[in-house]
This record gives structure tokens, sequence and C-alpha cells, in this order.
């Protein structure tokens, strides 16, 4: 068994893994590279910082199985409206922002859940997505509420990164709750 430093170094390395995997999903939508900025991850939520106040889409996904959490895709109007030109071009069908902005956050999700679920051995899997129209306030209180919500501060981590595709002015942040049940499964296999 690994002690709690090589443990968390190992999670960390993985989690780092499975964000380039979801730029990389998330890269073949847009039809760009995608690539990862500002890469943290923190014992609990003390990496919450102020979100920006342009962040008025929010998309979140619970993270059921043999470990919980919840992923957190924010993204101002502007940048939805970036990722729908993208995926769609120039003709523009009856699919609303939503229900992109859904796919979207399954997408990056996804990427994320299985490389974990590979590097770990566990068996998670992604709820199905909710969309909301939020200030960053709003956002804030919802990822505050969930950190609470989830574990004590030992009992999770938080991971938070920024989803960037400069060719296309598309920046979102992409932040992860992730209980603090995963660092046994580390262990394993932190060798």
């Amino acid at each position: 068994m690994a002690d709690k430093n090589t443990a968390k170094s190992h999670l960390e390395t993985v989690s780092l893994e499975s964000l380039k995997k979801s730029a990389a999903s998330l890269g073949m939508m847009v039809r760009k590279e995608v690539v990862i900025e500002d890469f943290e991850m923190f014992d609990a939520c003390d990496g919450l910082d102020e979100l920006e106040q342009s962040q008025e889409i929010l998309v979140t996904t619970e993270i059921i199985g043999d470990v919980n959490g919840k992923s957190y895709l924010m993204l101002s109007e502007e940048v939805g409206n970036l990722v729908y030109e993208s995926v769609f071009g120039p003709r523009k069908p009856s699919i609303t922002m939503e229900v992109v902005m859904k796919e979207v956050d399954n997408i990056v999700s996804a990427a994320m859940i299985s490389v974990l679920a590979d590097s770990f051995q566990v068996e998670i899997f992604g709820d199905v997505p909710y969309f909301f129209i939020a200030n960053a306030a709003k956002s804030q209180d919802i990822i505050s509420d969930d950190c609470i919500n989830y574990a004590n501060e030992e009992d999770k981590f938080f991971i938070k990164s920024k989803l960037v595709c400069k060719d296309k002015n598309i920046r979102m942040l992409f932040y992860w709750i992730i209980s603090g049940e995963i660092m046994s499964k580390v262990d394993l296999s932190a060798k």
C-alpha cells in the first residue's frame, strides 16, 4: 500500500491524464485542439476561488458508483455560442443550447470518468447532466453547497482546470469534487 503522499500524487497524475482525454474529446467536437490550463488539485474545496462573472452556463454531472463525486462545466453564453457554431457550422438545427451543452458535458465528463475507472479498477458512471443558467454567485453557491454535502473536509478532493481552444476563443472551467474514498483505490493501484 502506498503512503498518503504517493497515493495523492498518483491521483493527481491520473486526474491530469483524464482531463487531457476530456480536452481531446472536446477538441473532436469543435474540430480544433483543446488543451488543459491551470490544473490544480486540492484536499477539500480549498481551491474554490471566486468565479468569473462571465460564467453564465453551468452543467453538472453526478458521479455514482464505487466512488462518488460531481463535475461542473462552466462557461459564458458567448463561449456556448462558439461551441454551438463549431459543432454545427453554418447550419442552424432546431437543437437548443441546453441540449448541446449537456452533450458537451456528457462527452468531457465521460472521458474523465473512463480514465478514473480504468486506472483504479472501479465502477463509476455519470448520471444525467443538469443545465443551469446561473450567475457566478449562484454557481459558486451550488459548488460550495456540494462541497459541504459530499463529506467532511478530509474526505474529498477538489480538482479545477480550464478547457481552452485558443483558435476559437473557447474557455470553459471544468471542476470536479471526488470523494476521499478514492484514496483506498489509489493506494491499491499506486505502485
